[in-house]
């Protein structure tokens, strides 16, 4: 996913220096960790490594409760581990998230941690549960100080949020992880009645309790995002039957919005009548690019699209149900056109792809972006499809000095130093002069047939597997001698 989201994934403009003049991060509270009170279930299966579980190995059932208050976030973990799992229990945890309390069948646990790796002792060949809790802390200073396991060693925060917004996925290691293994999840989220949940999947069920309501999950899957906001901070919703889908796209209203760069300097839409012709603009896109996705890709029955502007600077994140998009995202969408059609395009392509392995984020991001940009050729012209490939070739959005690369390393390329000169920009390069070797059609069915297949990871050797299917190893083959 993003995912993946993780994800998630910014667009190459977020970079440059033009963007940073555009866009400073506004001050927000943030969550910090203190103290264990919430409950999750999961079920593990056998013999669960370091890193990674094979999807294969078994299938993990998790339940989840969170409730949300005006200052905490609440979580309660419950692990239940079959008869034949290891003596030891490997999973990922965030080193945040101090443990207070672990107990195993209602008995103290050993346990113990290395950065985000918690190791907990259990006994082989017996069935056992094993439980934990903790509560999130709002924070107005935005720290996660109060609790944290291996302070002075800062990781990746357990969540994304501000005062109104909060932002969950698997890669925070908010709870205990095994990756590479789809699971089922039952889920229930707890928030005040002027919240609203959205998660990865569409809500099996939504329930009043109170001055609270109550959104439940069920779905198998490998992880379950979970983006909390605020109801009323939203214009009014603009809502669109097209095709069959149900579109619903929700914006936080503002007096202006980024229209253009002219001269390096911003250019602001800034009347009521402009910003809705440019918010009318962005829907119009959304929809043509589904419809593209929908017809070249493969069909997938979808009832309700749900896009969702964040306050959270810097989420970006495509998810099944909801795409999650930050004013930075939205202004590039204003200046490119095709922005908000990458989140879309991960409803087909990059979801799931194997945590550690070669080839991930080219895989997950740069394949996706090259489609996203076929789509966008079929509504702006084959004029400004070839200004994107330029611009993604001559590093246009990067402070870097422009350097020509290899595709082993864009393949090699992982989270960090250089992942969007490589994955966002050269990587898409890389998929353009292949598929000028073999042509549109055939480099469309070679993808289909590599992310099509439901619940799977996808891998490299199943994209290089399509293309010897294809006839066309010899054309890939060349792109490890150029030099982009």
């Amino acid at each position: 996913m993003l995912l993946s989201s993780i994800a998630t994934a910014f667009h190459s403009f977020k970079g440059s220096s033009i963007y940073r003049s555009l866009f400073t991060p506004p001050t927000t509270g943030l969550l910090h960790i203190s103290g264990f009170t919430l409950a999750v279930l999961l079920v593990l299966a056998t013999n669960p490594p370091v890193l990674a579980q094979k999807p294969e190995a078994g299938t993990w059932s998790y339940t989840l409760h969170l409730q949300l208050t005006d200052t905490l976030l609440q979580v309660d973990v419950a692990i239940n581990l079959p008869a034949n799992h290891n003596s030891s229990t490997w999973m990922l945890f965030n080193r945040h998230i101090g443990l207070h309390d672990v107990t195993l069948n209602g008995a103290p646990a050993g346990f113990h941690r290395d950065g985000d790796t918690l190791v907990v002792d259990t006994p082989a060949d017996e069935a056992a549960t094993l439980q934990m809790n903790y509560t999130f802390h709002r924070s107005e200073a935005g720290s996660w100080s109060d609790g944290a396991a291996n302070a002075g060693n800062p990781g990746v925060a357990p969540a994304e949020s501000n005062n109104t917004q909060i932002f969950l996925e698997r890669f925070h290691k908010w709870y205990p992880v095994v990756y590479d293994n789809f699971a089922e999840y039952l889920i229930s989220v707890v928030v005040p009645s002027t919240h609203v949940v959205y998660g990865w999947h569409r809500e099996t069920g939504r329930d009043k309790a109170g001055d609270n309501t109550v959104y439940r999950y069920h779905c198998t899957d490998e992880d379950v995002p979970l983006f909390i906001t605020r109801g009323d901070i939203f214009e009014a919703a603009r809502q669109v039957d097209h095709n069959g889908t149900h579109f619903e796209f929700r914006f936080l209203p503002r007096d202006k919005r980024l229209l253009a760069v002219s001269d390096n300097k911003p250019v602001y839409a800034t009347s009521p009548a402009q910003i809705d012709s440019l918010l009318q603009s962005t829907t119009t896109n959304a929809l043509l690019a589904f419809d593209w996705f929908q017809a070249n890709l493969w069909f997938q029955e979808t009832d309700t699209v749900r896009v969702v502007e964040s306050s959270i600077f810097g989420l970006a994140v495509g998810m099944k149900n909801c795409i999650v998009i930050d004013r930075s995202l939205m202004s590039m969408e204003a200046l490119d056109g095709y922005a908000l059609s990458h989140e879309l395009g991960h409803l087909w392509i990059g979801i799931h792809t194997l945590y550690q392995a070669k080839g991930k984020f080219f895989l997950g991001e740069s394949v996706n972006e090259y489609v996203n940009l076929l789509s966008y050729k079929s509504r702006a012209g084959s004029a400004a499809f070839e200004q994107a490939i330029r611009n993604k070739t001559e590093l246009r959005y990067s402070e870097k000095p422009f350097f020509k690369a290899r595709f082993d390393q864009v393949l090699n390329q992982g989270r960090g130093e250089g992942q969007f000169e490589l994955i966002y920009n050269k990587g898409v390069v890389f998929m353009h002069e292949f598929c000028n070797r073999i042509g549109q059609q055939k480099l469309l069915s070679i993808i289909k047939g590599t992310y099509s297949r439901p619940n799977h990871f996808v891998t490299l050797s199943d994209l290089e597997n399509q293309i010897r299917q294809h006839g066309c190893w010899d054309q890939y083959l060349e792109l490890f001698g150029l030099e982009l």
